[in-house]
């Protein structure tokens, strides 16, 4: 899980580093939750295409949605 509360700005080297990790996870088989994004990584995410991946990659809009959809609430 990664809260992103504090990340104000994603710029195409974190674009690219978050892609690698995506590809780890999906290598390793983890999940990996997105949560608390603000607009402009949200935005940059968007732009790139990046979206949900069955398994692997989710979104949650917050931390607590995010523990309780791993914790099966």
């Amino acid at each position: 899980m990664l809260y992103l509360d504090g990340v104000p700005i994603l710029d195409a080297g974190g674009l690219a580093a978050l892609e690698r990790l995506v590809a780890q996870c999906r290598m390793n088989g983890t999940q990996l939750i997105l949560t608390d994004l603000q607009f402009q990584p949200l935005k940059t995410l968007a732009r790139a295409g990046v979206t949900p991946i069955p398994g692997v990659l989710q979104f949650a809009p917050t931390l607590g949605e995010a523990l309780s959809s791993v914790s099966g609430r």
